[in-house]
């Protein structure tokens, strides 16, 4: 199917294609200028990368989420046990408490108070 669409005064022909079952979109037609100026090209934009850092996996934990810190309940030495909190987080006006994994000696916290953290951002290192 074609469709003419006006953004910003300027008109673009497209062509959709209609599936019988919904489903999410994989890919999209390019979209072709109509009134002969430039094509105008348009992609998703990229996923931000995972922050990365050179802990082990078994030696870190990271944030499940993005959000701002704003709690923090253990302090490096500290022995720590499963499911004992050690983070507060905030994300969308809702806390998130991120829980020891399993029980370790915390070697450091790599956020402070009020940071603002990526998911998979490295919280709190463990010896």
């Amino acid at each position: 199917m074609k469709l003419k669409i006006s953004v910003e005064g300027k008109i673009y022909e497209v062509e959709v294609e209609v599936e019988d079952t919904p489903q999410a979109a994989t890919h999209a037609a390019p979209a072709r200028q109509v009134s002969g100026s430039k094509s105008v090209a348009s992609s998703a934009p990229a996923a931000p990368a995972a922050a990365t850092s050179n802990v082990a996996d078994d030696k870190a934990l990271k944030s499940p989420l993005m959000g701002v810190v704003q709690a923090i309940e253990c302090k490096a030495g500290d022995e720590v046990s499963p499911d004992q909190p050690l983070v507060v987080l905030e994300a969308m006006k809702m806390l998130t408490t991120i829980t020891a994994p399993t029980s370790a000696k915390v070697k450091a916290l790599h956020v402070a108070l009020g940071d603002s953290v990526k998911q998979g951002q490295l919280l709190v290192e463990f010896e």
